[in-house]
């Protein structure tokens, strides 16, 4: 209600009001809980949550006194640049713009900025942090806050790139989303950095790679578990994917003419013939036919769908097995999947930080190497993590494997990781050491004091 109230008087210039704005968002913040560390902070670090950076922001301060940090509800920009931005503009077409929507683009700038003048008379901040570069909501914040002098920092958290995806996001970035107009950004891997290098939204004295900072906890957590055995009741978990996760799309945040609806309800351009015939249509389908099948052989094991969009994948796994369910399946939707992953035997998963995060578990994980997977077409669009993973070249091999497993004992938590484990961190997260969140904060705390005042 709050959100939208904001966007309706936005949209009024006449009752638009950057100070009732300034009250309106401070009112909204929320201190960081679960944090280990208990002093009030000497500086101040506002978090622009999303999820993933949310658990990386948790893993990045939770043992320094130096930060206090705050939390900003996720739509409340959105809620700002609904009323202001032309609604044709998202982080698909945020460059390379009409004359009329770069002046929305000036206007919602000018306003940003005489309202967080008053955020900043209101509260202390010393720091803004986000998650993607690219937030249509958060562009225009990242020069007002410069210009009043807060550094605005962002630890990308997008670092899957296949092949394919390479080059396609090298020219999403220089065509459609253009420059980053922050203090810095912080990346996961080399490839993502060369990525925003060579698009021209960064200078290279202005991005760092630091690695995934969440991934810290799940090596403390191996390390302190290095020797104890799984629960005895065997746990699979499918990171469920869509007939499109990982292939190229324009997804827009509004149904404008000639565009068309996806499987999970997003809006989204049309793309070339060539790329539209691109899918895993079949892979999901064969995927999650041997979920159940492994689960009506296992009766005994816990098989968990895990689902970022649950009502699509839902469907999909119902148009591939029908109605009858194994009961020893569960959906769960969304949420972060540490603690899931602590009991888990096993993971089935492709083209997802989810087999990165379960590689430094030192948990088995099996990718789908059948249907579309198994094609030479569709090879460059698949994010691979070489020997660390068990490719399925097919649905009978996943399940009879998956049986193999679960028949045999408890698995043991690892205190080290392989040689092929280690070289996958390191190409895909940039941490296979447990240190990134140091690095990162670093790279924080540096512009937070380059920032401060001189004393005299």
């Amino acid at each position: 209600m709050l959100q939208l109230m904001l966007a309706f008087l936005c949209r009024h210039p006449a009752v638009r009001s950057p100070f009732l704005a300034a009250l309106i968002f401070r009112a909204s913040l929320k201190r960081v809980e679960n944090l280990k560390n208990e002093g009030s902070g000497r500086y101040v670090a506002l978090l622009l949550a999303r999820p993933g950076l949310t658990e990386d922001a948790a893993s990045i301060f939770e043992n320094t006194r130096e930060f206090l940090v705050l939390s900003a509800p996720q739509g409340f920009l959105k809620a700002i640049a609904a009323g202001i931005l032309k609604e044709t503009i998202d982080e698909q077409n945020y460059v390379n713009l009409s004359p009329e929507e770069e002046q929305s683009k000036s206007v919602y700038r000018e306003f940003l900025q005489r309202m967080f003048t008053w955020v900043f008379r209101i509260t202390r901040i010393d720091v803004i942090v986000s998650g993607n570069f690219a937030y249509y909501a958060e562009r225009e914040l990242h020069t007002a806050t410069e210009a009043l002098g807060v550094p605005f920092v962002v630890v990308h958290k997008e670092n899957l790139k296949s092949p394919s995806k390479v080059a396609f996001f090298t020219d999403l970035y220089r065509y459609r989303r253009g420059p980053f107009t922050g203090r810095r950004i912080a990346v996961y891997n080399g490839s993502e950095r060369d990525i925003q290098i060579a698009a021209g939204v960064v200078t290279e004295d202005r991005v760092n790679i630091c690695g995934m900072p969440r991934l810290d906890r799940v090596h403390a957590w191996r390390r302190a578990n290095a020797g104890n055995k799984l629960p005895e009741r065997p746990t699979v978990v499918f990171f469920s994917f869509g007939t499109r996760t990982g292939l190229p799309a324009f997804r827009r945040k509004n149904n404008l003419p000639g565009l068309f609806v996806a499987e999970d309800g997003a809006f989204t351009e049309p793309m070339t013939p060539e790329m539209e015939r691109l899918t895993w249509v079949e892979t999901l389908r064969l995927t999650m036919r041997a979920a159940a099948d492994f689960a009506t052989a296992n009766p005994k094991a816990r098989v968990v769908l895990k689902s970022k969009r649950g009502r699509a994948q839902t469907a999909a796994f119902r148009n591939a097995v029908g109605d009858a369910t194994p009961p020893n399946i569960e959906w769960v939707d969304g949420g972060d999947p540490f603690e899931l992953l602590k009991e888990t035997w096993a993971v089935v998963s492709m083209n997802s930080t989810a087999v990165l995060e379960s590689i430094a578990m030192g948990t088995t994980v099996l990718t789908p190497g059948f249907g579309e997977a198994a094609t030479p077409e569709m090879q460059p669009w698949l994010a691979d993590f070489g020997d660390a993973v068990e490719r399925m070249d097919d649905p009978h091999r996943l399940v009879a494997r998956l049986s193999e497993i679960c028949a045999g004992p408890p698995p043991v938590v690892p205190a080290v990781l392989n040689a092929a484990a280690t070289a996958t961190l390191e190409q895909w997260t940039g941490n296979s050491d447990g240190k990134a969140s140091e690095r990162v904060y670093a790279v924080i705390e540096r512009e937070v004091l380059a920032s401060q005042p001189a004393v005299s």
